[in-house]
């Protein structure tokens, strides 16, 4: 079973919602998030950014980057995971490091920042294009 799932799995018991409830809050097909479950698939990034809000948590709780499920800003001394900083993160800086992750892993060689802003911002350009 995926983090995700787990979390998701938790969150809805702990706030009593059931998974059909949960996607026809999140205005998704019915399937689709017990696809994730049974699959071991991985949703789209703005499913997870609805998941997120209708459970009132983080996209970074759900894939495993904090362990805090809380919004907002943190003051956490002596954390060891910078994400508990980065609470909430925007639509935006969720795709950015999902294309961050997507560049870095097809990247045959280590690149420096410049380098690495460069394909992702590519990466963004052919998007925007495809529109």
């Amino acid at each position: 079973m995926s983090i995700i799932t787990e979390r998701v799995k938790a969150l809805c018991a702990l706030r009593n919602v059931s998974i059909s409830k949960l996607e026809r809050g999140i205005g998704c097909a019915n399937g689709t998030i017990r696809n994730w479950f049974e699959r071991d698939s991985y949703p789209k990034i703005d499913n997870l950014i609805s998941v997120a809000d209708f459970l009132d948590t983080t996209v970074a709780y759900i894939i495993g980057e904090t362990d805090n499920p809380r919004k907002g800003k943190l003051i956490v001394d002596g954390t060891s995971n910078i994400w508990d900083y980065l609470l909430p993160l925007t639509r935006d800086e969720c795709q950015w490091i999902s294309v961050k992750r997507f560049v870095e892993s097809r990247s045959k060689r280590d690149m420096d920042d410049e380098e690495l802003e460069k394909q992702i911002n590519a990466v963004f350009d052919t998007a925007e294009e495809d529109k």
